[in-house]
């Protein structure tokens, strides 16, 4: 081995250039003597080495560099004191549009501050806006909807109440003298058969509104010494049994359930509520048709209105309703209203109610009856005068059905022969009407809606007679 005499690294013998530092190698000659420290290199590393001479060189270069500048500044005029001033104005500017910027981000900063106030402001009478709203909403909503009721034309139930002296018992030396009746007189006066009482049976109810009390229901029942039937209600569509209702339903409800009761105490009886609008109406009567727990034979229903006052749409939807129940083997009654002929329409020209009139039910008229010796003496049609009175006549809508073709109908004004109303008929008549008990006080009620649920107290009776 070797030693390079530049960089003083071992050489193998051989090598005619040293691995380290690059340095050609001459044969035999001497080390050159330095101070560097020895320095161990990895393989593949360089070691550089400045020459002293080129760092002498470096700062001669460099000297003659800044002299020629500092000639350069003299002979061009370069003023350093008007370049101190040149930076202090500018200095200046500069921190005056910093003040300029910090004004503006206070102002902002203000501005901000309002901005958020007038929000909270705004915020605060927009929910009293909203809350005005609200009450207006509900407001208009009670309005519409006493509104629909008190038109007196779509949904409303047929019921008349009127209030009468006390019962006069009839005697053989008296004639037959107007007077209410107990729901068991009526039934013993049309001699309905007394073997059956409805069990096994359920009657159904379509109620838009109003509500019954159970305490009503106890004690009228209780006077009759009746046990009670079952009454369980149905709610559809969000509809609800609600007593009390500013409708006036009341009546309706709690009527159906103890007049129909009263006929048949054995049967249960299902009461639907649902909300008063064509859609509720129909979606009243497919619940109680496919109501597979109460599964009622009965349907019935006391609401409805002058045919010429529905769309044919909801018209279609109801009657459609009417079908499917019919089709299912359940007896459909429904009320043929109290509004004579004209069925509570001034245009001069006879109407009928609907759904009365769809060929799917048992349309249901009232009468005026008069008793004594615990028989029927006089009955004839209900007609108080004033346009209070039974429904009936020829539908506009719907055709002959084939259970009316060889009845000679009236013909109507456009030469059509149409459905004929009633089918069927009952007391009606509010002076020869029913004792029942409403809002804790005994009560006379009147009209057809009272004699639909007496046919269907009779039709759960005959049901249960024929094992169905």
């Amino acid at each position: 081995m070797k030693v390079c005499r530049f960089c003083c690294e071992e050489i193998k013998d051989d090598a005619v250039k040293c691995r380290y530092c690059g340095s050609s190698l001459s044969t035999g000659a001497a080390p050159i003597e330095h101070n560097l420290p020895k320095v161990d290199l990895e393989p593949n590393q360089v070691l550089l080495v400045l020459d002293r001479g080129f760092l002498y060189f470096a700062k001669f270069v460099l000297g003659v560099v800044f002299f020629i500048l500092a000639l350069a500044t003299a002979y061009f005029g370069f003023d350093l004191n008007k370049a101190r001033e040149d930076v202090n104005q500018t200095s200046k500017e500069v921190q005056q549009h910093l003040d300029e910027m910090k004004k503006g981000l206070v102002e902002l900063q203000n501005a901000r501050t309002s901005v958020d106030a007038t929000l909270s402001k705004v915020t605060a009478v927009g929910a009293e806006v909203t809350a005005i709203g609200d009450d207006a909403q509900k407001l208009l909503d009670r309005v519409l909807s006493n509104a629909q009721r008190e038109a007196a034309q779509i949904h409303i139930a047929y019921i008349s109440t009127i209030n009468v002296s006390p019962p006069v018992s009839s005697t053989a030396d008296v004639a037959p003298s107007a007077r209410p009746f107990t729901v068991p007189e009526i039934a013993a006066l049309y001699h309905f058969p007394t073997e059956q009482n409805g069990t096994g049976q359920t009657i159904a109810f379509i109620e838009l509104g109003g509500g019954y009390r159970d305490t009503d229901l106890r004690a009228y029942f209780a006077a009759l010494h009746l046990s009670p039937p079952q009454v369980v209600a149905v709610s559809v569509s969000n509809g609800r049994n609600q007593p009390e209702d500013t409708s006036g339903a009341d009546g309706q409800v709690t009527g159906d359930i103890e007049v129909a009761g009263a006929v048949a105490p054995g049967a249960k009886i299902a009461v639907y509520f649902a909300p008063n609008t064509d859609a509720g109406f129909a979606a009243a009567i497919s619940a109680a048709a496919h109501d597979a727990n109460n599964k009622p034979s009965v349907i019935s229903i006391s609401w409805g209105a002058s045919e010429a006052n529905w769309t044919p749409k909801s018209r279609a939807a109801i009657d459609s309703a009417l079908k499917e129940a019919a089709k299912l083997g359940i007896t459909v009654l429904v009320a043929a209203g109290d509004s004579s002929v004209s069925d509570g329409l001034d245009d001069g020209s006879p109407h009928v109610d609907f759904p009365a009139s769809s060929h799917w039910v048992l349309a249901v008229g009232g009468t005026r009856l008069l008793a004594k010796d615990s028989e029927i003496r006089s009955e004839t049609v209900w007609n108080s005068g004033g346009g209070i009175a039974t429904g009936g006549g020829i539908s506009e809508v719907f055709s002959v059905p084939d259970w009316q073709r060889d009845v000679n109908s009236i013909v109507l004004k456009n030469g059509s022969h149409g459905r004929g109303i009633p089918d069927v008929a009952a007391v009606a008549d509010p002076s020869t009407g029913y004792e029942l008990r409403l809002h804790g006080q005994p009560t006379v009620l009147g009209g057809t809606a009272m004699a639909t649920p007496l046919w269907a107290g009779l039709i759960a009776r005959l049901n249960q007679a024929l094992g169905v």
